[in-house]
């Protein structure tokens, strides 16, 4: 989304800023985004937000454009999508690649019935899951802090209190080495979840308790094995 619209920009408006919204919508037989975009760029030029029943108009062109460059970025990721191998690829470089990989949730019912199963495939589970917990803890924090600094720069040049180029070549190669930290945590979470939701597939195929129970905790039934006596 934000790639088509930073092309857009770029081929239409050089040197200026649009604003558009969009909203994702889910549904299953019929996944799509619904885009509104602003009528005026920050310098108040004319965006094309509707399709002209002229031909030849500049502003038809736009919409058109864009529903193009939408199609290739549908075909491009459709390839992706076809291949697990593609899509780690396409999303482990990115800053938020651990946003994009959904973990299932244990709630207090799965943890109790992990803890009292205690076999190999049960303990492995508990612990990718803590691994995760932990992990996204760690990157929240490091983020936190990253926005905190960032804020306390912006009112410290707003105020005018220049740092010494010496505190300020140190505050540079601070960010950089919690930018690769950050990177790292992120890699190494994105992997465990990868894991993780592989374990806990089978986990579920072999004992039976729903993969997304976090939406309908009522429902829930872990079954064990049944000791004949």
């Amino acid at each position: 989304m934000k790639k088509v619209m930073r092309k857009f920009a770029e081929s239409f408006h050089p040197g200026d800023s649009i604003g558009y919204a969009y909203g994702l919508h889910h549904d299953a037989a019929h996944l799509h985004v619904h885009v509104a975009l602003c009528p005026r760029t920050e310098k108040g030029c004319y965006v094309g937000c509707s399709t002209s029943r002229f031909s030849q108009t500049k502003h038809k062109r736009q919409m058109d454009r864009i529903r193009s460059w939408f199609e290739q970025e549908n075909q491009r990721w459709e390839v992706i999508l076809s291949s697990p191998q593609k899509i780690e690829q396409a999303i482990a470089p990115r800053l938020d690649s651990d946003r994009f990989v959904f973990a299932p949730r244990l709630n207090v019912a799965h943890l109790q019935a992990l803890r009292s199963t205690q076999t190999a495939e049960a303990i492995r589970l508990q612990q990718l899951y803590q691994s995760i917990r932990n992990l996204e803890a760690a990157i929240l924090a490091t983020r936190q802090q990253r926005t905190v600094q960032r804020n306390a720069n912006y009112l410290s040049r707003f105020l005018g209190q220049r740092k010494s180029k010496f505190a300020r070549t140190i505050e540079k190669v601070a960010a950089k080495v919690e930018q690769r930290s950050l990177r790292e945590m992120q890699a190494l979470l994105f992997k465990i979840k990868r894991d993780y939701r592989a374990a806990h597939k089978r986990y579920t195929q072999l004992h039976g308790f729903n993969s997304y129970a976090h939406r309908s905790t009522q429902s829930l039934v872990h079954r064990q094995p049944v000791q004949k006596l």
